[in-house]
């Protein structure tokens, strides 16, 4: 378990899970969770130990505002993508210099936001269950520029549609995620610096990850592997367990392809 500072002074707690005979070097993969979500989320659904037996450091840290990081209540806490500076302080605070990220929906649009600020930090990228709302929160949009306004429209009535499904901190945050989409500008986001191997995924019955999203993600990031679950909605998808079997093999696989032993099993 640890705990960091925000540059803003918000904590941002996050937890740890070695393999087993782990060294100080061994790969590390950031898992970013949903929205609505904590770090526990990943340890619930079954992740930590198919990871931790491909020989990875997981690190699941709390977004601000859930779990056991700092609360947000405030616009002002979420405007500029400030979780660009919290993941690089957890990743500090381990002494990890690069690492896979791989979230889902509020965390893919984390991992998505990374790279562009730190592109020498990140080894890959797994993006699932992208939307339009959490692509908001982080002030991108995929479409045409000309389609930016139509872009806050939508992300605004998904934020709605969350708020009346959620409670207590966690409504508080997309309370202040509304204002923040509310005024502040979007833009696409920039990748160019950061062409890294990537994993995009969604359920194929999930109607707020539509399919022109993951186009665009692919173009984004050429060769760009993309996974659909059919019959999956935004849920089933994350807690379907050829997501994680498939998120596994994709890193495992970047192992190789770095020339890296791979662990004994």
């Amino acid at each position: 378990m640890g705990v960091v500072a925000s540059r803003d002074g918000l904590t941002i707690h996050y937890e740890v899970d070695l393999p087993a005979g782990a060294t100080g070097d061994a790969g590390s993969v950031v898992l970013l969770h949903a929205a609505g979500a904590d770090g526990s989320a990943w340890e619930r659904l079954d992740w930590i130990e198919p990871l931790a037996r491909a020989g990875l450091r997981v690190i699941r840290p709390d977004a601000r505002g859930y779990g056991r990081s700092g609360r947000v209540a405030e616009p002002r806490l979420l405007a500029g993508s400030p979780c660009v500076d919290d993941i690089a302080a957890v990743l500090d605070a381990e002494g990890v210099e690069a690492a896979h990220l791989a979230g889902y929906s509020m965390g893919a649009c984390h991992a998505l936001r990374f790279p562009e600020a730190q592109p020498h930090r990140v080894r890959s990228l797994v993006l699932g269950g992208v939307i339009v709302g959490a692509l908001a929160i982080q002030g991108l949009h995929l479409a045409a520029e000309e389609r930016a306004e139509d872009q806050r429209l939508l992300a605004l009535r998904q934020l709605d549609g969350a708020l009346e499904r959620l409670s207590g901190g966690a409504a508080e945050v997309v309370r202040a995620a509304h204002e923040v989409v509310r005024t502040e500008p979007l833009s696409r986001p920039d990748l160019s610096r950061a062409q890294v191997p990537a994993l995009v995924a969604a359920g194929g019955g999930d109607p707020a990850s539509e399919p022109w999203i993951r186009t665009e993600l692919a173009r984004l990031l050429p060769g760009a592997r993309v996974l659909v679950l059919e019959g999956r909605d935004h849920v089933a998808c994350l807690a379907d367990p050829r997501l994680r079997d498939a998120v596994v093999s994709f890193l495992d696989g970047q192992r190789e392809a770095r020339g890296e032993p791979s662990p004994s099993l």
